[in-house]
């Protein structure tokens, strides 16, 4: 009832100190999400790991700062605080990257591992334990934490780092979930991996609309003569993901000619397809001479007209300072 009668939610910030007497301290600080400075009454768990067992603890937390201790045999290995994942809150706790890194090895729910996850990935670079869960996160047997992990690898740290990029080529054609594969595709790209031209090849070929797309964006990146080749085989296709990537890849590379797909997609098409289809537009009209710039913004206009949605005047807006922009560059 506190969370329906009253606004907002807690925001919690939790610290563990360990006494060398044997006792673990718990400190637990809340502030209300508004102004309201309300103090939730929240009962909450912790699991403390010790040597292979896990003891969980029931706690209430009933004022702005609250502190709660419990005597044990050795140092906990690891905490897990609100394993269950019940409580109302935004919580941030602070452990080492080696804690973080056994939680994220040991504890048996998807949550909790994906909240250690969270909390190292910023270290990979700084740490081998946190490298290591990166790494371990890959292969993780829940899909989503192998799409997280494979999103977090950092690309300066990772950048010609040859096992790296076997492992996402590996997973960008292999991995059974087609987010997965996509994201490894796209981490290819941002670590600019020539070397898995292959694997994006094959790609090209996903039974996924998405990943297909994602491929031939990736393939422009490391092959521009063979993205061309793919967009044009596929200018006649109808998946969003598809026509987005033809529509990158000719607003990058694609001769005047390509100008005619253009007025023809966004003539027949509504929606963010649209939306999208006026942002590559504009791009493509930046590197065009002026009668074909022209004919553009006439397009473009229509465009905006034709809707009564706010975004379709946004997007021709933004496609005419990309077409300014582009001409810029071309004079300079």
């Amino acid at each position: 009832d506190q969370w329906f009668f009253n606004a907002g939610h807690p925001i919690m910030e939790v610290e563990y100190i360990w006494a060398e007497e044997g006792v673990q301290h718990v400190i637990v600080s809340q502030e209300s999400s508004n102004a309201t400075g309300f103090v939730f009454q929240v009962p909450f768990e912790i699991d403390f790991y010790l040597n292979g067992e896990v003891v969980r603890k029931s706690m209430t937390l009933k004022d702005p700062i609250d502190t709660f201790s419990f005597t044990f045999d050795s140092k906990p290995l690891t905490i897990d605080f609100d394993p269950e994942n019940y409580v109302l809150a935004e919580i941030s706790d602070s452990m080492s990257i080696a804690e973080y890194k056994y939680l994220y090895e040991n504890a048996p729910r998807y949550l909790s591992r994906l909240n250690a996850l969270v909390a190292i990935k910023d270290y990979q670079s700084e740490s081998k334990e946190a490298e290591q869960v990166i790494w371990d996160a890959m292969d993780d047997e829940y899909w989503h934490i192998a799409f997280r992990a494979a999103s977090y690898v950092d690309e300066d740290h990772f950048k010609g780092n040859q096992e790296m990029i076997d492992l996402l080529s590996e997973m960008a054609v292999g991995h059974e979930k087609s987010a997965v594969r996509e994201e490894c595709i796209d981490k290819l790209v941002d670590l600019k991996a020539e070397s898995a031209e292959e694997y994006i090849n094959q790609a090209l070929n996903d039974s996924s609309y998405s990943v297909q797309g994602a491929a031939l964006s990736a393939m422009f990146d490391i092959n521009e003569e063979r993205a061309l080749e793919v967009a044009e085989k596929w200018e006649k296709e109808k998946s969003s993901s598809i026509r987005n990537a033809v529509a990158e890849t000719y607003a990058s590379v694609g001769g005047s000619e390509k100008q005619e797909y253009f007025e023809k997609k966004i003539s027949s098409t509504d929606g963010w397809g649209l939306y999208n289809m006026l942002f590559y537009y504009g791009n493509f009209l930046g590197r065009m001479d002026k009668e074909a710039t022209l004919t553009g913004l006439t397009t473009m206009m229509d465009a905006a007209e034709r809707t009564d949605a706010w975004w379709s005047d946004y997007a021709a807006t933004g496609g005419m300072n990309r077409i300014i922009s582009g001409q810029e560059v071309q004079i300079s």
